[in-house]
Order: C-alpha cells, then structure tokens, then sequence
C-alpha cells in the first residue's frame, strides 16, 4: 500500500457559467504551504522528506500538488468532478468547503 499524507484546507465555493449557459461549482486550490500539510509525515517518508525543513519545501509541494492535480493558472477544480484523492466535506449550508489532499508519497 502506498503511503500518503495530509493537506488540508478550507475553500469557499466559486461558480462559473459556460458558453452553454450551464453554471459549475468550482473550489480554489490555494498556494500550499507547511501550515497546511501533515509534515510528520512529509518529514519521515517520501521523495520530499529531505526537503521538509527547507525553504524549498513550499515550492516544491506546490509544483507536485499542480503535476498531480494537473491545475491551471486558476487553480480551480469542479466540485462536481473531484479527483479520488480529494475528500471535500461541506460546511453548514456549502458556501464553504473542508478539503483534504491525500497526496501520495
């Protein structure tokens, strides 16, 4: 079984209309940082361990969630359309959002 860690964090809903007239949901996929992730286990298992103490970790974590996710320029990822390794759990009426990454390692 491959191991995974942690990143979470909270987004709020964006809509958008396409050329259709059909209107999407949409969470923001914000720049990665160290407060957001698991860093026990970025610190004792994977390709990025030696680097969870450095400057360079932020960085690094960023362009490995953009390969993975496979994001654009707007970081944006229809709600209705997730990819296995997001978990996103609504909060009170769904205007905000709790989203868990389960990167793996």
């Amino acid at each position: 079984m491959n191991e995974t860690a942690k990143i979470k964090f909270k987004s709020k809903v964006t809509t958008k209309t396409d050329g259709n007239g059909i209107t999407r949901k949409y969470i923001r996929v914000p720049g990665i940082k160290k407060n957001h992730c698991d860093m026990h286990k970025f610190r004792t298992c994977g390709f990025l361990s030696p680097y969870a103490n450095s400057d360079f970790f932020d960085g690094m974590i960023n362009n490995h969630i953009n390969k993975i996710l496979n994001l654009d320029d707007g970081r944006l990822l229809s709600i209705d359309n997730l990819p296995e390794i997001i978990e996103a759990t609504p909060i009170g009426d769904g205007y905000f959002y709790n989203i868990v990454i389960n990167v793996p390692l």
